[in-house]
Protein backbone atom coordinates (compact mmCIF):
# COMPACT_ATOMS: atom_id res chain seq x y z
CA UNK A 1 0.00 0.00 0.00
CA UNK A 2 1.59 3.14 -0.85
CA UNK A 3 1.87 6.20 1.63
CA UNK A 4 1.33 9.42 0.84
CA UNK A 5 2.27 12.80 3.23
CA UNK A 6 0.37 15.63 3.51
CA UNK A 7 1.85 18.65 4.35
CA UNK A 8 -0.05 21.68 4.75
CA UNK A 9 -1.21 24.43 7.84
CA UNK A 10 -4.70 24.31 7.49
CA UNK A 11 -6.50 21.53 9.89
CA UNK A 12 -9.51 21.80 7.74
CA UNK A 13 -7.65 21.03 4.41
CA UNK A 14 -5.81 17.14 6.23
CA UNK A 15 -8.80 16.33 7.92
CA UNK A 16 -10.15 16.17 4.01
CA UNK A 17 -7.02 15.08 2.53
CA UNK A 18 -6.99 12.31 4.84
CA UNK A 19 -10.48 11.34 4.61
CA UNK A 20 -10.13 11.45 0.43
CA UNK A 21 -6.58 9.75 0.61
CA UNK A 22 -7.87 6.62 2.81
CA UNK A 23 -11.35 5.94 1.01
CA UNK A 24 -8.52 5.66 -2.11
CA UNK A 25 -7.21 3.18 -0.60
CA UNK A 26 -3.92 4.67 0.53
CA UNK A 27 -1.85 5.31 4.14
CA UNK A 28 -1.87 8.64 5.19
CA UNK A 29 0.93 10.84 7.46
CA UNK A 30 0.49 14.73 7.93
CA UNK A 31 1.68 17.64 9.02
CA UNK A 32 0.68 21.16 9.95
CA UNK A 33 4.35 22.59 9.09
CA UNK A 34 7.46 22.67 6.91
CA UNK A 35 9.80 21.44 9.63
CA UNK A 36 7.46 18.43 10.81
CA UNK A 37 6.75 17.30 7.20
CA UNK A 38 10.35 17.30 6.21
CA UNK A 39 11.03 15.24 9.44
CA UNK A 40 8.54 12.72 8.32
CA UNK A 41 9.40 12.42 5.35
CA UNK A 42 12.93 11.07 6.48
CA UNK A 43 11.24 8.85 9.07
CA UNK A 44 7.83 7.66 7.41
CA UNK A 45 9.25 6.48 3.80
CA UNK A 46 6.35 8.29 1.83
CA UNK A 47 5.66 7.31 -1.53
CA UNK A 48 4.20 10.55 -2.16
CA UNK A 49 3.90 14.45 -0.70
CA UNK A 50 1.17 16.85 -1.09
CA UNK A 51 2.44 19.96 -0.14
CA UNK A 52 1.17 23.28 0.35
CA UNK A 53 2.71 26.59 -0.89
CA UNK A 54 1.03 29.34 1.97
CA UNK A 55 2.45 28.21 5.31
CA UNK A 56 4.52 29.77 7.88
CA UNK A 57 7.96 30.13 8.63
CA UNK A 58 8.70 27.92 5.83
CA UNK A 59 6.93 27.90 2.83
CA UNK A 60 5.89 25.51 0.30
CA UNK A 61 8.90 26.60 -2.30
CA UNK A 62 11.64 26.92 0.20
CA UNK A 63 10.53 23.24 1.76
CA UNK A 64 10.26 22.21 -1.74
CA UNK A 65 13.99 23.32 -2.42
CA UNK A 66 15.11 21.48 0.60
CA UNK A 67 13.65 18.39 -0.13
CA UNK A 68 15.55 18.26 -3.47
CA UNK A 69 18.74 19.37 -2.22
CA UNK A 70 18.09 15.79 0.25
CA UNK A 71 20.32 12.94 -0.74
CA UNK A 72 16.90 10.89 1.02
CA UNK A 73 14.22 13.29 -0.40
CA UNK A 74 15.21 14.15 -3.82
CA UNK A 75 13.38 11.95 -5.65
CA UNK A 76 9.87 11.95 -3.48
CA UNK A 77 7.67 12.74 -5.99
CA UNK A 78 5.86 16.21 -4.68
CA UNK A 79 2.53 17.69 -5.69
CA UNK A 80 2.29 21.20 -5.11
CA UNK A 81 -1.57 21.13 -3.74
CA UNK A 82 -2.20 24.90 -3.15
CA UNK A 83 -4.80 27.95 -3.78
CA UNK A 84 -2.43 29.80 -5.62
CA UNK A 85 -3.58 29.81 -9.17
CA UNK A 86 -1.03 32.59 -10.71
CA UNK A 87 0.59 31.05 -13.64
CA UNK A 88 4.54 32.63 -12.30
CA UNK A 89 3.52 29.82 -9.10
CA UNK A 90 3.08 27.36 -10.95
CA UNK A 91 6.03 27.77 -13.08
CA UNK A 92 8.64 28.23 -10.10
CA UNK A 93 7.10 25.13 -8.42
CA UNK A 94 7.83 22.84 -11.60
CA UNK A 95 10.94 24.74 -11.54
CA UNK A 96 12.02 23.41 -7.78
CA UNK A 97 10.89 20.34 -8.88
CA UNK A 98 7.10 19.74 -8.18
CA UNK A 99 5.64 16.72 -10.80
CA UNK A 100 2.35 18.24 -10.60
CA UNK A 101 0.57 21.39 -9.49
CA UNK A 102 -3.73 21.37 -8.14
CA UNK A 103 -5.22 24.41 -7.14
CA UNK A 104 -7.34 24.23 -4.20
CA UNK A 105 -10.79 23.31 -4.08
CA UNK A 106 -9.64 20.32 -5.93
CA UNK A 107 -11.71 17.70 -7.87
CA UNK A 108 -11.29 14.63 -6.16
CA UNK A 109 -11.15 12.37 -9.05
CA UNK A 110 -8.43 14.84 -10.55
CA UNK A 111 -6.47 14.32 -7.23
CA UNK A 112 -6.52 10.94 -8.03
CA UNK A 113 -5.40 10.59 -11.08
CA UNK A 114 -2.29 13.34 -10.56
CA UNK A 115 -1.79 10.89 -7.78
CA UNK A 116 -1.52 7.81 -9.84
CA UNK A 117 0.49 9.32 -12.36
CA UNK A 118 2.62 10.87 -10.08
CA UNK A 119 3.05 7.35 -8.21
CA UNK A 120 3.85 5.79 -11.56
CA UNK A 121 7.07 8.44 -12.26
CA UNK A 122 8.53 7.82 -8.58
CA UNK A 123 8.79 4.36 -9.98
CA UNK A 124 10.26 5.18 -13.01
CA UNK A 125 12.57 7.91 -10.90
CA UNK A 126 13.62 4.99 -8.95
CA UNK A 127 14.45 2.62 -11.88
CA UNK A 128 16.22 5.78 -13.46
CA UNK A 129 18.52 6.29 -10.17
CA UNK A 130 19.39 2.43 -10.58
CA UNK A 131 20.17 2.41 -13.81
CA UNK A 132 22.02 5.47 -12.52
CA UNK A 133 24.16 3.25 -10.04
CA UNK A 134 24.86 0.54 -12.24
CA UNK A 135 26.58 4.06 -14.70
CA UNK A 136 24.69 3.23 -17.81
CA UNK A 137 22.04 5.19 -17.94
CA UNK A 138 20.81 8.34 -15.38
CA UNK A 139 17.30 9.95 -16.20
CA UNK A 140 16.15 13.33 -14.62
CA UNK A 141 12.76 15.17 -15.29
CA UNK A 142 11.85 18.43 -14.54
CA UNK A 143 10.89 22.20 -15.42
CA UNK A 144 9.69 20.43 -18.75
CA UNK A 145 12.82 18.51 -19.41
CA UNK A 146 13.56 14.64 -19.53
CA UNK A 147 17.00 14.43 -19.57
CA UNK A 148 18.39 11.18 -20.48
CA UNK A 149 22.54 10.95 -19.73
CA UNK A 150 24.32 7.65 -21.40
CA UNK A 151 27.38 7.43 -18.69
CA UNK A 152 29.41 5.33 -20.69
CA UNK A 153 28.95 2.96 -23.96
CA UNK A 154 25.98 2.30 -25.85
CA UNK A 155 26.65 -1.03 -27.11
CA UNK A 156 27.10 -2.89 -24.33
CA UNK A 157 24.00 -5.38 -23.84
CA UNK A 158 23.57 -3.98 -20.03
CA UNK A 159 22.47 -0.61 -21.52
CA UNK A 160 19.78 -1.75 -24.25
CA UNK A 161 18.28 -4.03 -21.29
CA UNK A 162 18.31 -0.76 -18.85
CA UNK A 163 16.56 1.22 -21.30
CA UNK A 164 13.82 -1.41 -21.74
CA UNK A 165 13.12 -1.10 -18.18
CA UNK A 166 13.34 2.61 -17.84
CA UNK A 167 11.63 3.35 -21.35
CA UNK A 168 8.30 1.49 -20.54
CA UNK A 169 5.24 2.52 -22.56
CA UNK A 170 3.77 5.04 -19.71
CA UNK A 171 7.07 6.65 -19.13
CA UNK A 172 7.10 7.56 -23.17
CA UNK A 173 3.50 8.70 -22.79
CA UNK A 174 4.61 10.95 -19.63
CA UNK A 175 7.64 12.31 -21.30
CA UNK A 176 5.93 13.49 -24.78
CA UNK A 177 5.05 16.57 -23.45
CA UNK A 178 8.43 17.42 -22.53
CA UNK A 179 11.60 18.52 -24.16
CA UNK A 180 13.30 14.83 -24.58
CA UNK A 181 17.11 15.27 -24.47
CA UNK A 182 19.48 12.83 -24.94
CA UNK A 183 22.91 13.83 -23.52
CA UNK A 184 25.83 12.08 -25.36
CA UNK A 185 28.69 13.79 -24.10
CA UNK A 186 29.87 11.55 -21.50
CA UNK A 187 29.96 8.24 -24.07
CA UNK A 188 33.54 7.11 -24.47
CA UNK A 189 33.46 6.36 -27.85
CA UNK A 190 30.67 6.26 -30.69
CA UNK A 191 31.33 3.86 -33.40
CA UNK A 192 28.87 2.27 -35.84
CA UNK A 193 27.52 -0.48 -33.65
CA UNK A 194 26.90 2.36 -31.07
CA UNK A 195 24.54 4.51 -33.22
CA UNK A 196 22.55 1.48 -33.92
CA UNK A 197 22.03 0.29 -30.77
CA UNK A 198 21.41 4.54 -30.33
CA UNK A 199 18.91 3.83 -33.04
CA UNK A 200 17.33 0.75 -31.58
CA UNK A 201 16.56 2.95 -28.02
CA UNK A 202 15.07 5.93 -30.30
CA UNK A 203 12.78 3.83 -31.93
CA UNK A 204 11.15 3.34 -28.38
CA UNK A 205 10.54 7.24 -28.39
CA UNK A 206 8.63 7.07 -31.68
CA UNK A 207 5.91 9.65 -32.05
CA UNK A 208 8.10 11.93 -29.41
CA UNK A 209 9.96 15.10 -30.73
CA UNK A 210 13.86 14.37 -29.33
CA UNK A 211 17.05 16.19 -28.81
CA UNK A 212 20.36 14.46 -29.16
CA UNK A 213 23.33 16.36 -27.87
CA UNK A 214 26.34 15.08 -29.59
CA UNK A 215 29.41 16.73 -28.29
CA UNK A 216 32.48 15.23 -29.60
CA UNK A 217 30.28 12.67 -31.52
CA UNK A 218 28.64 14.67 -33.78
CA UNK A 219 30.84 13.69 -36.52
CA UNK A 220 29.87 9.72 -36.03
CA UNK A 221 26.51 10.73 -35.45
CA UNK A 222 26.15 12.32 -38.75
CA UNK A 223 28.40 10.16 -40.87
CA UNK A 224 26.80 6.66 -39.75
CA UNK A 225 23.28 7.73 -39.43
CA UNK A 226 20.05 9.34 -41.08
CA UNK A 227 17.63 10.05 -38.16
CA UNK A 228 14.15 10.28 -38.57
CA UNK A 229 12.50 13.49 -39.21
CA UNK A 230 11.53 13.51 -34.75
CA UNK A 231 14.96 13.50 -34.45
CA UNK A 232 17.21 16.60 -33.68
CA UNK A 233 20.96 16.73 -33.72
CA UNK A 234 22.79 19.42 -31.69
CA UNK A 235 26.47 20.29 -31.49
CA UNK A 236 26.55 21.40 -27.44
CA UNK A 237 24.42 21.76 -25.11
CA UNK A 238 24.44 25.73 -25.60
CA UNK A 239 23.07 25.07 -29.12
CA UNK A 240 19.81 22.94 -27.55
CA UNK A 241 19.44 25.52 -25.07
CA UNK A 242 19.41 28.20 -28.06
CA UNK A 243 17.04 26.17 -29.92
CA UNK A 244 14.61 25.43 -26.82
CA UNK A 245 14.44 29.42 -25.99
CA UNK A 246 13.53 29.84 -29.34
CA UNK A 247 10.69 27.39 -29.31
CA UNK A 248 9.72 29.24 -26.22
CA UNK A 249 10.14 32.64 -28.14
CA UNK A 250 7.46 31.54 -31.14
Amino acid sequence: MHHILAIDDEKNTLKLLDGQLRNMGYQVITASNAQDGIKLARTGNPNLILLDIMMPYTDGFETLRLMRKDEQLKNIPVIMLTSKSNRDDVVMAMHYGAIDYIVKPHDRTALKQKIESALQMGKINKLAEEAGRSEHIKVSRGSGTCMITFMKGIRDKNVLEDARKIFTPFFVKLAKSDDIVFDLRLVDDMAEVDVRALIVILTLFKGSKVNLVAGRHYGALVTCADFSENIRLHISLGDLEIFLASKQGS
